[in-house]
């Protein structure tokens, strides 16, 4: 039973990036176009790191400084992590044998 509930509540977190991102894009587009020049980082941010996406859309718009190489590293860093993890649960929930 705690499993369950601790996993509904995993899931239902981890998605939350996903569903806010389109909803940005319909109703706050600014917020996701003026960082990038082209659409398809929008969409590799939105299919791979949907959390790097929100947080480097909310670091340009409200922050208001130039990005340096420690904000640059940070991105990085939380890319790779989002993007790893996200193999790794992905993969345990194709191999997954009950």
């Amino acid at each position: 039973m705690y499993n369950d509930l601790l996993f509904s509540l995993a899931s239902m977190v981890l998605a939350l990036p996903r569903i806010i991102v389109p909803l940005l894009w319909m109703f706050a587009r600014w917020f996701l176009t003026n960082p990038f020049t082209n659409w398809w980082w929008i969409l590799f941010g939105f299919l791979f790191a949907p959390f790097t996406l929100l947080l480097y859309c909310g670091w340009y718009q409200f922050a208001n400084v130039d990005f340096g190489s420690w904000q640059w590293a940070i991105l990085l860093v939380l890319g790779i992590i989002e993007v790893i993890y996200s193999t790794l649960k992905f993969k345990q929930a194709i191999w997954v044998r009950e």
